[in-house]
């Protein structure tokens, strides 16, 4: 997003064109991010936002076993009855150098130690 207000602006445009339809009980929206869970795999008819608008570019990203949406990996776990439930764990990004983060912050303390670490072998 290249502007301070390209946030607010896309989450209010989007609110518009979502409310304007039925969406699925497994779809959920942060900001330009969308989450969607279907038993179906015909991906054709999940294909909500070129409903909502043609001209708005997305890219489908679909896996059974695990996907990344924002800061966490979300994976099924199946149980005997081939039910499952979503479980989510942290995701490291590849570009993550830890070197900010504070140690008063809610992050879990393997997160914390390394930018610590590395923090003072710099300062």
């Amino acid at each position: 997003m290249g502007t301070s207000c390209a946030p607010a602006f896309t989450n209010l445009y989007l609110a518009i064109l979502e409310s304007k339809f039925n969406l699925p009980l497994g779809y959920s929206r942060y900001i330009d991010d969308i989450f969607l869970v279907s038993e179906t795999r015909d991906w054709e008819k999940l294909r909500i936002t070129d409903r909502l608008d043609p001209s708005l570019k997305v890219n489908w990203i679909t896996s059974p076993s695990e996907i990344d949406y924002l800061d966490t990996v979300v994976y099924p776990v199946y149980t005997r009855t081939l039910v499952y439930r979503l479980y989510t764990k942290t995701r490291v990004k590849s570009t993550q150098t830890f070197q900010y983060l504070l140690w008063r912050s809610a992050h879990p303390p393997q997160y914390k130690l390394p930018g610590k670490l590395k923090s003072f072998a710099i300062g």
